[in-house]
């Protein structure tokens, strides 16, 4: 299988919130993030979500900074260990590139030692 991620991934794990509007109505909800990129996370989340369904997900590094970023939802599959979703997210707009790339060069950082 060859890879089409053109942003390289890192393995961590990031308190997230996420929210998705439906009829009107927004649920958010917490979830945990690992395996993040430039272009994108992939996502524990705890309800359900559509292919292509775009959310609103908001990002929480270990130094207390916080992005918001607005996610398409690639790929999704249950997670049979604890009923949620395993869901790959593509990044389509995120509030400051620069700090999720500093955040990123962080966890790049902290994987290498």
């Amino acid at each position: 299988m060859t890879e089409k991620r053109r942003f390289e991934r890192f393995d961590t794990a990031l308190e997230t919130r996420y929210a998705k509007s439906q009829s009107h109505v927004t649920i958010s909800s917490l979830s945990t993030a690992r395996d993040i990129g430039l272009g994108g996370i992939n996502a524990n989340l705890s309800r359900t979500v559509d292919l292509k369904d775009t959310i609103l997900v908001e990002l929480k590094f270990a130094d207390k900074i916080r992005i918001a970023t607005l996610a398409k939802v690639v790929w999704s599959m249950p997670d049979l260990s604890n009923g949620h979703n395993i869901c790959g997210l593509k990044f389509l707009w995120v509030s400051s590139r620069e700090m999720l790339n500093e955040s990123i060069e962080s966890i790049k950082g902290e994987v290498a030692v």
